[in-house]
């Protein structure tokens, strides 16, 4: 993620200095065809400073447009002479200070706005010592070393308080909008997401349309809280804003479909992602900014890469670097625009090692920088060590892990702790240390657990920053909030499928290990006994952690049910609630599946007698009128494998809701049947029958779209089933399906 880092920081910056204007190009063109007609001195004098601060805050200033200003500035203060308005003079030294600056003559520019500041005081001025703290600001935006940013965060800070006290709307949005900038890039999100809400509240209180700035910065937030679908509509919103302005919008183009690009590769889209990317590059070569040009070519290897195409990334990447000269200055608090690092992913794609070398002793050298931005060095630090892994250097990798483990521990960067445990895994595993590699598995999920919990913690600060700025909206956060929430459990269910496919991986290596060693028995009697005791102890292991992954799934299912229980307390009506309610039966459904399988010693499939009748009372607590209703179950003593049960468990539950609900009228007693049979060879038969009214005449089960109907159809697709409704003496569901026989690895 450094090269987002990087790119964001050059862009926002540029757009801090390129962007302080008050009045866009084409309102600048209509002030000075303005100023060829006869009008009063005081709107003369106005127009001149417009135009003469528009011109002196251009990104790219020439020296014809330096001396424009200055005379803009010069007639305006020859003419304020007549006039004697005390504001126009502090304009003028506000604009001065601003000429100053683009001029280079940075101590002229801090003594004119000190002055101003001293005047704006005596005179109890807000809105013009605002303006003189936001210039001020503006002499803060040459780097991006730690302590600049914060001081140009400090005199935005002051800006800001002297403009709360005016009527200054735009320039509030402003300021809190390149506040919010520099405190996610200083990694303070939980300030930055407060801020940039109230850039959005102040650009709409001034009628501010070209707000795609903020749009897409609450874009990036949300991208840090891994909220990736939230991101990536505030930024296609930021790029049609943007796209649709007559303003100066060129970079932050550049930078949206940059972000854009990032939002696509984590939501496993490379194909996306490296048309935005694609978009981003053309506009940094027509602009001719090279340092850019590779920092987002880097990112289009990334792509290139993550679609499994390194010829395709080589190619590409060697033609940008034919075309382009190679930057010769090491910026940004260290590296060389992405260049050694792309190179080294590069050729350890391609599996030439030997051309990857050079650019490893490369970054090495880099890391020695003493000024290198810490998540950049960590960043090297693990390309390093995974290539000295690849490498079979095996202590080297080991030295530069331990070097990236003090430094993420310092930065408590849960995600860097997770990708170090992963190359910890990976080296682990090379070096046939495989009892540490299953311990580093376990602290990775360990990690990538604290990561959900630490955005769990944000996510919540932020709802309280919403409640006290956004009151009359907050009951739809506070449910937005538990459905972002819900979504994270989700996630983390399937970080802790991805661990036991690894942990399955790792077992199956080390069997084939021992079956080599099994040929040797004879004459290594001792050897083979350590072997089988060491194999032992990693399948009780493995027994254990499979154990502890349905107990958490369980649990994290029991957390969603909470969920949906205190949602139930919120809903507006009967109807809501009915959803919600039957939302958390589907979830208690999946409960007991993980809560069977952690009971079990060593299996992997459901009996299903016993998973129906546990079913059946479940329902009957939860249901209402389930207590005047009969229920019979016959199942044969079939067992299937999760990845059936859960479809199959959901029908169920879908079914026998419907009929308490619909079946039975006027309270009468009544009865539901539930059979599973074997049927004809290889195939079950599910039947649910009920002895209720049955479907209205003339009623098309096949056209219904309610959601029980939708759901039912598509579980039964699910299980590649034949699905049929038989309407007499009541309703009987029925579903023919084959019984998939899991394979079993131990």
């Amino acid at each position: 993620m450094i090269l987002r880092f990087y790119l964001t920081a050059i862009i926002v910056f540029l757009i801090s200095s390129g962007r302080a204007q008050d009045i866009t190009p084409k309102e600048a063109d209509s002030v000075q065809a303005e100023l060829n007609k006869p009008i009063k001195d005081k709107d003369r004098i106005t127009d001149l400073l417009q135009l003469a601060s528009f011109n002196v805050h251009l990104r790219r200033i020439s020296d014809t447009m330096l001396k424009a200003s200055n005379d803009y500035l010069h007639e305006a203060e020859q003419l304020n002479k007549k006039t004697r308005y005390p504001f126009f003079t502090e304009q003028s030294l506000i604009v001065q200070a601003a000429l100053y600056k683009a001029q280079g003559n940075i101590q002229a520019g801090k003594a004119t706005l000190e002055k101003v500041i001293t005047l704006s005081k005596s005179s109890n001025n807000q809105a013009l010592l605002g303006k003189a703290y936001y210039e001020m600001s503006l002499y803060y935006t040459s780097d991006f070393f730690h302590e600049t940013m914060l001081e140009r965060i400090k005199y935005l800070q002051l800006a800001i308080t002297a403009f709360e006290q005016t009527n200054h709307f735009f320039e509030l949005a402003r300021c809190y909008r390149f506040l919010a900038d520099l405190h996610q890039l200083v990694n303070d999100n939980r300030s930055a997401f407060a801020e940039v809400k109230s850039a959005l509240k102040y650009y709409d209180q001034a009628g501010i349309k070209d707000k795609q700035g903020a749009v897409s910065l609450l874009g990036r937030l949300y991208y840090e809280e891994g909220d990736y679908r939230q991101a990536l509509q505030n930024e296609l919103l930021a790029l049609k804003i943007a796209t649709n302005s007559s303003s100066d919008n060129v970079n932050l183009i550049c930078q949206i479909n940059n972000n854009i690009g990032y939002t696509y590769i984590k939501l496993k889209e490379p194909e996306k992602a490296l048309q935005f990317f694609s978009q981003a590059l053309d506009i940094a070569k027509q602009d001719k900014d090279t340092p850019t040009v590779y920092l987002l070519s880097a990112n289009v290897v990334d792509a290139y890469l993550a679609m499994n195409a390194p010829q395709k990334a080589v190619r590409f990447f060697h033609d940008i670097t034919r075309q382009y000269t190679q930057p010769a200055s090491m910026k940004y608090e260290g590296g060389d625009f992405g260049i050694s690092h792309t190179y080294l992913k590069i050729y350890m794609a391609l599996g030439e090692y030997d051309r990857a070398r050079f650019y490893c002793d490369r970054l090495i050298q880099q890391a020695s920088n003493p000024n290198i931005n810490l998540y950049t060095l960590s960043l090297y630090y693990q390309l390093i060590a995974n290539y000295y892994i690849k490498t079979a250097s095996y202590e080297k990798a080991q030295t530069y892990l331990k070097k990236d483990r003090d430094l993420v521990d310092s930065l408590k960067s849960f995600s860097g702790i997770a990708q170090n445990y992963k190359l910890q895994f990976s080296l682990d595993s090379a070096s046939g240390k495989y009892q540490e590699a299953i311990t580093d598995l376990i602290k990775q999920n360990d990690a990538k657990d604290s990561i959900f919990d630490a955005t769990k913690s944000k996510q919540i600060a932020n709802l309280e920053i919403e409640f006290e700025t956004e009151k009359k909206q907050n009951q739809i956060t506070l449910l937005n909030q538990k459905a972002m929430l819900e979504e994270s459990r989700a996630k983390q269910a399937n970080i802790i499928r991805n661990v036991t496919i690894g942990v399955i991986a790792l077992l199956l290596i080390i069997a084939i290990l021992l079956y080599r060693q099994s040929n040797l028995r004879k004459m290594y009697n001792i050897t083979a006994n350590q072997k089988n005791e060491l194999l032992e102890n990693l399948v009780k292991e493995k027994a254990w952690l499979v154990k502890e992954i349905h107990h958490r799934v369980k649990n994290n299912l029991q957390i969603v049910i909470s969920l949906l229980n205190a949602q139930a307390q919120y809903a507006d009506n009967s109807a809501s609630m009915d959803a919600l309610m039957e939302s958390r039966e589907r979830m208690h459904t999946i409960a007991i599946i993980h809560q069977m399988l952690y009971q079990q010693e060593e299996k992997t499939t459901i009996q299903m007698e016993d998973y129906v009748n546990n079913m059946i009372s479940s329902l009957q607590q939860s249901l209402t009128n389930a207590d005047r209703i009969y229920f019979y179950s016959d199942v044969d003593p079939i067992a299937l494998d999760i990845s059936q049960v859960v479809p199959l468990g959901l029908i169920i539950n879908e079914a026998v809701t419907n009929a308490v609900k619909y079946a039975f009228c006027d309270k009468h007693p009544g009865a539901i049947s539930i059979t599973l049979k074997y049927a004809e060879t290889g195939r079950i038969l599910l039947s649910i029958a009920d002895n209720g009214r049955g479907l209205p005449a003339g009623f098309d089960i096949g056209k219904s779209r309610t959601l029980g109907i939708q759901l039912i159809k598509m579980f039964a697709d699910q299980l590649e089933g034949q699905l049929s409704f038989i309407s007499q003496s009541g309703l009987e569901l029925r579903l023919t399906f084959r019984e998939d026989k899991p394979e079993n690895f131990l």
